[in-house]
């Protein structure tokens, strides 16, 4: 059962120096990890409004987090656990609904540009066999593909 729909956002640390980031990462909504810094919200709002959401948080630029590691991917784990929720957006988005499920991933950018996803920590079982699933959110257990705007309930 999903308790909240919401989106992380990584900050780069273009935008800071590593000690003002570190700095302005501080709060049970927040953390820092591999030079960035990840945000929770927990609004609920529909995938592209929260990709869209990203751009100006708080001031500062970002994206829906990219899972480049397992590193990335545990502090994913605690952040949720800590806040007690289920599953969050992240920024898969599959672009080849004829390919093979498992290749055609990519991390996107709000201004649409995409870069092949190098880190793919799919839930067993996943990505799934339907073609039309093209986006996908994180849960403690794993990535999980989805279609359309809206977290499952």
């Amino acid at each position: 059962m999903i308790e909240h729909i919401l989106f992380l956002l990584l900050f780069p640390t273009l935008v800071f120096s590593e000690t003002e980031l570190e700095t302005a990462c501080s709060g049970t909504d927040r953390v820092y990890s591999d030079g960035s810094c990840l945000v929770l919200n927990k609004t609920a709002v529909k995938y592209s409004l929260a990709k869209v959401s990203c751009e100006h948080y708080l001031g500062y630029s970002g994206h829906l987090v990219f899972i480049r590691s397992v590193t990335v991917q545990n502090t994913l784990k605690q952040l949720i656990k800590n806040n007690s929720v289920s599953n969050v957006y992240v920024s898969y988005e599959h672009t080849n609904t004829t390919g093979l499920r498992n290749n055609s991933w990519f991390y996107a950018y709000t201004n649409g540009s995409t870069i092949t996803a190098s880190f793919l920590p799919w839930k067993t079982g996943f990505p799934s066999m339907a073609t039309n699933n093209d986006r996908a959110y994180f849960s403690a257990s794993g990535v999980i593909d989805v279609a359309g705007e809206n977290l499952p309930l």
